[in-house]
């Protein structure tokens, strides 16, 4: 089992990359790189949003940024639904 790290105040004191692996056992190394591709991709695909958003202000970033926590949120709730996993303590 994981460890707490002393003075970490996220959820659980494990970051969500190390959560994410966590169930991996075999081929760690390939679920590691895969994590990262997708997060590269994400970024990438978040950053062309806002550039074709066209605007001289923040705003299309903070756009972006509302719009990719809403959808996080949603696939967070989805899969705790399905799991039946309660985020409350």
């Amino acid at each position: 089992m994981l460890r707490r790290p002393p003075g970490r105040r996220d959820r659980g004191g494990y970051s969500t990359a190390a959560m994410a692996l966590a169930p991996f056992t075999r081929n760690v190394g390939s679920a590691s790189a895969l994590l990262g591709f997708i997060q590269m991709g994400i970024g990438a695909l978040a950053s062309t949003g806002v550039g074709l958003l066209h605007a001289s202000t923040s705003l299309p970033i903070y756009a972006v940024m509302a719009a990719t926590a809403v959808i996080g949120l949603g696939i967070l709730l989805a899969n705790q639904k399905r799991a039946g996993i309660s985020l409350r303590r």
